[in-house]
């Protein structure tokens, strides 16, 4: 039994994987594509043919030209140029990494990143599969998404990294440059303090410290203190904190009421102000 339902998967995967490939070889069917006379002829021939494509170029280039530029019912044109005046309204015009990309992907992906000028998005290889636990690129994640049908374009996530990472390094070069010229000032300033003080220094007779006895008792008594609350017992050092709380409140409440006074008399004063002046 287990033999036989190891032999059904493996038969239910091969034709699951048969059928991804006659759909693969339809990939291009329905597509009317013209190549310019630039772009790679004989590999996007032999793919859009093998893809169940119809492509043409231009038949004075070469012998076996099916249709011309001008025909209306041309859906692609493939090119890698920029665009001159002459310019159909019903056709995509598409630079040719659009082909190869679609192929590799499996499906037909959204021109919009593949337009004349665009930033073209990164070759991904077919052959790569990540698994679950490993990194996996946004660029391919988009893609995958975008085979899931959880997307309906790919975003352009290259251009924008790249911008930030090229700002962001202008920033850390500008930052860089300014902090060693600013540690460059600092050095030459402090070389010229300490010129300034040796100049400066005199051997000049020692004067006593004054020792003050209240200062001083006071600090001995605040220490005894923070002495003896550090030996209090646990239930006797809670309930001197709560007192200490209960002062502390008191203290911002009258604080509060004292703020609430001023701004009061303010007030006062200057509606005086105004009747004086009225």
């Amino acid at each position: 039994m287990i033999f036989m339902t190891a032999d059904t998967e493996e038969m239910q995967k091969r034709k699951e994987e048969q059928e991804k490939i006659e759909k693969l070889k339809t990939l291009f069917a329905g597509c009317k594509i013209y190549l310019n006379s630039e772009v790679p002829r004989e590999s996007l021939l032999f793919i859009i043919r093998c893809f169940g494509g119809e492509v043409s170029f231009d038949k004075t280039i070469q012998v076996g030209a099916t249709f011309e530029e001008a025909d209306e019912t041309i859906t692609h044109h493939i090119i890698d140029r920029p665009l001159g005046e002459k310019q159909y309204l019903n056709r995509y015009y598409v630079q040719p990494q659009w082909v190869y990309d679609s192929v590799n992907a499996r499906m037909l992906l959204p021109v919009e990143q593949y337009f004349p000028g665009e930033i073209l998005p990164p070759h991904l290889s077919p052959f790569v599969e990540e698994k679950e636990d490993e990194y996996i690129p946004p660029e391919k994640k988009a893609l995958l998404d975008l085979q899931k049908g959880v997307i309906t374009k790919l975003p352009r996530m290259v251009e924008s990294s790249e911008d930030e990472n090229d700002d962001s390094e202008e920033e850390s070069d500008k930052n860089d440059e300014s902090s060693d010229k600013d540690n460059k000032n600092k050095r030459k300033s402090d070389i010229q303090d300490s010129q300034n003080k040796r100049l400066k220094m005199k051997v000049t007779e020692g004067v006593p410290v004054k020792i003050d006895s209240e200062k001083l008792a006071q600090n001995e008594a605040a220490e005894e203190k923070r002495l003896a609350i550090l030996a209090m017992p646990k239930k006797d050092k809670h309930l001197y904190n709560k007192i200490i709380y209960g002062q502390k409140r008191k203290k911002r409440e009258i604080l509060k009421l004292q703020e609430k006074r001023e701004n009061y008399n303010k007030e006062q004063k200057k509606l005086k102000k105004r009747k004086i002046a009225a």
